[in-house]
């Protein structure tokens, strides 16, 4: 049992798992989420009154003061002093945390509507706290119906953000808050757009009142705020198939040049019409030239974020983009905002970008070989995307060689990777030296040494070393990719870089990127990893994963791509 000046967290009888007692895990929370979320999942509605009871113990007044001295006087408060002073953080830490679980446990967490309620009205109430307590209230569902007398005196009060309130929290009961009816149709009809909304949506939760939902939400989509519009896209998506209606009008915002719009508007029709949205991805690859002569107008003309983003687009097309190479290594001299104090290091973000569309275009490139050796020569920082494109572009970039033999004596092992990986592509029968580069960082001590923390923010190097660290990994199998090209290595890096994937818990890591495009460079014998490939196109998913995703799936398959429809919306910048 947790101890807090001196007595329990809670005085009720608290249930257990695991032999910890709720109190226990609660105190967790914060450094081992998963397990504690496992406990109380596992606990269920018997951690109920702990959790109401841990809401409800408010830090005393003493505490909030000597919090507030704290803060005022970090180093004047002598330790001793400061360890039997009591702490308001620790517990509103907690009760922020009880609230949050209750939220979890959702309608089977009625019990602790009274209190939740309670401290969503309290205008003395901690911030973090109160607002956990409005996103577990908001989850109770019909459970919630207690509470509609309340929402709907809001509704009809003359507080414009309490109205808005009211009708929200009507639509999270349902069906049980039809009684809301006549004054949601009336909020729905007003003047208060914000409000208007919430009813719409709250009419549609309550009685799936279609044609007043669509009729109230698409108003937003004829906005001239782009907040307004990403704001319609998501209530419609909420409606799923019954907004097919409103999908014509939505289609026409997957070429919006608000590239947020655009992402809203095609996970909205993902939901609403699949088939429109397979099918206008469809058109738009039939239009690929004249989208990639677009581009590249955009790569020419353009202020500096449309250029930026129209150079991030092309590369989805692959070597099919031939035609922009020559927009690309003008492009290669840097693009930079008109103004601005991070005009350099903008300069050399779109070389990188840059570099990155050549590469996807590959041999084709072969007229951007002597403006990469000149970037590589500048030592920017940025060499390792340089040397990607020549090793794309492959023999003909043979004049780089001798560039590229020197940064195989770089410090930096990214940098030595990205030269020995591009001389193995241009001169694959001479890169011994490149060879050995790649063996080395397989096994290289310094990318396995572990680093220790501190205590002050800082870490330093130890002696003790471990190979299966995230970074000698990635070293490990990215090297095995170009010395199993050579015949070096015999077995295929595929089923390891595969595996890669199934374990990462972080589906936008940067070592998801990486690995994706490391089953790129082995090309079609990487085809086992295509189902797992189709996952990171979702459409909720980063869109520089995405068009990463997408190269990959052309390199492996390009039939496997044309059936994905790509690059479709991938390509609009």
């Amino acid at each position: 049992m947790t101890l807090i000046f001196g007595r329990s967290l809670c005085n009720c009888a608290e249930p257990t798992y695991q032999g910890k007692s709720a109190s226990e895990w609660l105190d967790t929370w914060g450094t081992n989420t998963e397990g504690a979320d496992a406990a109380f999942k596992a606990m269920g509605t018997n951690a109920l009154p702990f959790l109401i009871e841990t809401l409800e113990r408010k830090p005393s007044k003493l505490a909030e003061a000597a919090d507030k001295q704290r803060a005022a006087h970090p180093e004047s408060i002598p330790e001793i002093i400061n360890k039997i002073l009591p702490a308001a953080y620790p517990v509103e830490i907690r009760r922020d945390t009880a609230a949050f679980l209750l939220g979890e446990l959702g309608p089977l967490a009625e019990a602790a509507i009274p209190t939740l309620f309670r401290i969503c009205c309290d205008t003395n109430e901690n911030d973090r706290v109160q607002g956990q307590a409005w996103r577990a209230l908001a989850k109770m569902g019909e459970k919630g119906a207690v509470l509609v007398p309340d929402y709907l005196r809001w509704l009809k009060g003359n507080d414009p953000e309490l109205q808005e309130t009211g009708a929200a929290f009507l639509g999270t009961v349902g069906p049980k808050a039809r009684v809301a009816m006549p004054e949601l149709l009336k909020a729905a009809d007003g003047t208060n757009k914000s409000l208007a909304r919430a009813a719409a949506l709250a009419l549609w939760s309550i009685d799936r009142r279609t044609n007043v939902a669509l009729r109230i939400l698409t108003r937003g989509l004829q906005s001239t705020n782009s907040t307004w519009r990403q704001i319609a896209l998501i209530d419609l998506r909420k409606m799923g198939p019954a907004a097919a209606e409103a999908a014509p009008q939505i289609e026409l915002f997957l070429r919006d040049p608000d590239d947020l719009i655009r992402v809203h508007a095609e996970q909205a029709l993902a939901e609403i019409a699949p088939d429109l949205l397979v099918s206008s991805q469809q058109r738009m690859n039939q239009d690929s030239k004249a989208q990639i002569a677009k581009l590249i107008e955009m790569m020419r003309e353009g202020e500096y974020p449309k250029r930026y983003r129209a150079v991030e687009a092309i590369g989805v097309f692959g070597p099919a983009a031939k035609a922009a190479v020559p927009a690309l290594v003008e492009a290669l001299e840097g693009f930079v905002p008109a103004t601005g104090f991070l005009a350099s290091t903008s300069k050399r973000n779109s070389q990188m970008v840059v570099a990155e569309a050549l590469a996807e275009i590959g041999p084709e490139a072969r007229s951007a070989v002597p403006g990469l050796i000149a970037r590589l020569r500048e030592n920017s920082g940025y060499e390792q995307w340089f040397c990607k494109a020549l090793g794309r572009i492959g023999p003909d970039a043979r004049e780089a060689v001798p560039v590229l033999e020197n940064l195989l004596q770089d410090g930096r092992p990214g940098i030595r990777f990205a030269a020995a990986e591009a001389l193995t592509r241009i001169v694959p029968t001479q890169c011994s030296n490149a060879v050995t580069v790649l063996k080395t960082l397989q096994h290289d001590p310094e990318l396995a040494r572990v680093w220790l923390s501190d205590g002050h923010g800082g870490a330093t190097q130890s002696n003790k070393f471990d190979f299966d660290n995230p970074e000698s990994q990635f070293f490990r199998l990215a090297a095995s990719v170009p010395l199993w090209r050579l015949g070096i290595e015999k077995q295929s890096p595929v089923p390891a870089l595969i595996t890669e994937l199934h374990n990462d818990a972080n589906p936008l890591s940067t070592e998801d990127l990486r690995y994706i495009e490391l089953l790129g460079d082995v090309g079609p014998k990487a085809a086992p990893a295509l189902p797992i490939l189709t996952k990171y196109l979702d459409v909720n998913k980063w869109i520089k994963l995405r068009r990463t995703t997408a190269n990959t799936i052309r390199k492996i398959s390009p039939e496997e791509a044309a059936k994905l429809n790509l690059p479709g919306v991938l390509a609009i910048p």
